[in-house]
């Protein structure tokens, strides 16, 4: 008789013997084509005026603060040459405003935003009258090129510039209007124009709305797509499930679901509720899933991590395009007893379920559904240099008893599955991450065993035998990753 018993244990051990280096999800560069010049014609105007308001940081990103008043200084200058007045209108604390300003027979208003090194800067000629844009420019270029953008707007701004007179008098500099109030330059009874932290620029880097301005978390356009706002946590939330915690009451759910299945376009059946925060080490997406179905009815029966199976199940999901290229991402699932779903896309595709990121999710139950709080760790994910970020997320939800999936933005049937087309996903706007964030992983592991054989000559008692291994994973850089281990686990 031979009686044999096997464990495993945790243990940390400091050797190498192997180096893999792998390049997960390397961003695929974003096409760009130049955008073109529209204009149109404007009655002459016995005011030569033109107002130069502040261009509005998009992207928001401190560093880059300062182009705003330069793009407006360097604009104020130039188009001299081509209005009568020219007044440079700075913002202001108070939100005064000049009665020069008040005057303006021309606005000239815009914005600006910054991925990486890439920067586009959006502006556009407004008639104060009609509150109609009568012209518009969109220069995109390298972040080192700034300069030479900004004399490029300058040049196609004057070609549309309504006006043409010999010689203009210096400009003036007035108070203007605080960021998000209507601007005083808009005549009564027009739509506001101003720039001030929330103007409406399409045909930016944002693939998408423009982002929403707080208390709203999602804004939509007319075909739908959506561009969501990540809100930073004050104070900590407990994950547990159960969303009790005042930020939950306090903040706007991201609602509209919109079905792929079984009716493309229309709007969900059930309720689904959900958020973004992050703070300084996480980003965490909570849910709560609204069903009129009793839970008897439910179907949530796989709790194997990584299994197919779940797909068969109710779900709520999340994928993350982190570089923004709007082909690969990240996707998390989780059923409503806690089974879930990882793995990594590429090129809208080949999932790589071996990914095996760290970050916890729990689940709960309230009177009329559940729901779901996901803990991201930034350290799981990579991205592009820089600590304000861009990035697509999508959100969805699979009903499988009645055999729905929905998504925060349209996918059409024949795109599949719907967490797969990235390039159909939302975009998410306002996340911060850490700065000089590195994955740093320790997966240890041991094997032992202990072996009684009586009838072996000579007989065995408590023969013990082990061994022991680890895997580390270390980024080297955003989208670098060495992976080493000591005496594999093949288990």
């Amino acid at each position: 008789m031979r009686i044999s018993f096997v464990g495993v244990a945790g243990l940390s051990l400091f050797f190498t013997s192997s180096v893999a280096w792998t390049e997960p999800l390397a961003p695929t560069p974003v096409r760009r084509t130049p955008a073109p010049v529209h204009a149109q014609s404007a009655p002459a105007s016995a005011s030569g005026t033109v107002a130069v308001e502040r261009f509005s940081n998009i992207s928001g990103a401190p560093d880059d603060a300062w182009m705003g008043s330069g793009i407006a200084e360097t604009l104020a200058a130039d188009l001299t040459d081509s209005a009568r007045v020219v007044i440079l209108v700075t913002t202001s604390p108070a939100g005064a405003s000049g009665d020069d300003a008040a005057g303006a027979r021309w606005i000239v208003t815009g914005g600006y935003q910054r991925l990486g090194d890439d920067l586009r800067i959006t502006a556009r000629i407004v008639d104060t009258q009609s509150g109609t844009a009568v012209h518009r420019v969109r220069v995109d270029g390298q972040a080192a090129d700034f300069f030479a953008m900004q004399d490029e707007l300058s040049a196609r701004l004057r070609e549309g510039l309504p006006l043409r007179t010999a010689t203009a008098p210096t400009g003036t500099t007035v108070p203007g209007p605080a960021p998000n109030a209507a601007s005083p330059l808009a005549p009564p009874g027009r739509p506001s124009v101003s720039s001030g932290g929330g103007l409406a620029i399409t045909g930016n880097l944002i693939d998408g709305p423009a982002p929403p301005v707080a208390p709203a978390t999602v804004a939509r356009d007319a075909s739908g797509n959506a561009t969501v706002r990540a809100v930073r946590l004050e104070t900590p939330i407990t994950l547990d499930g159960v969303l009790d915690e005042s930020v939950y009451a306090n903040t706007t759910a991201i609602e509209g679901f919109i079905q792929q299945l079984p009716d493309e376009g229309e709007p969900t059946t059930e309720r689904t509720e959900a958020w973004v925060f992050f703070d300084t080490q996480n980003i965490y997406i909570s849910a709560r899933l609204w069903d009129s179905a009793p839970e008897s009815e439910w179907v949530a029966n796989e709790m194997q991590r990584d299994s197919f199976q779940l797909i068969n199940n109710e779900t709520f999901n999340v994928s993350l395009d982190t570089f923004y290229d709007r082909r690969n991402g990240y996707a998390f699932q989780v059923n409503p007893i806690g089974g879930i779903f990882d793995f990594q896309l590429t090129d809208e595709g080949n999932p790589n379920i071996d990914w095996n990121p760290i970050w916890d999710v729990r689940t709960g139950r309230f009177e009329g559904g559940w729901t779901a709080e996901m803990q991201i760790p930034f350290k799981s994910l990579r991205y592009r240099p820089g600590r304000v970020q861009i990035w697509g997320i999508q959100l969805g939800r699979r009903i499988y008893h009645k055999n729905e999936s929905t998504y925060l933005t349209p996918v059409p049937i024949s795109g599949g599955p719907g967490l797969f087309r990235i390039s159909a996903a939302g975009t998410l706007t306002g996340i911060e991450v850490p700065e000089g964030n590195r994955t740093f992983e320790i997966k240890p592991y041991a094997i032992g065993s202990s072996a009684t054989d009586l009838n072996a000559d000579p007989a065995v008692r408590n023969d013990g035998d082990g061994d022991v291994g680890f895997d580390v994973k270390y980024g080297l850089t955003q989208n670098l990753t060495a992976d080493f281990t000591y005496n594999t686990d093949f288990a």
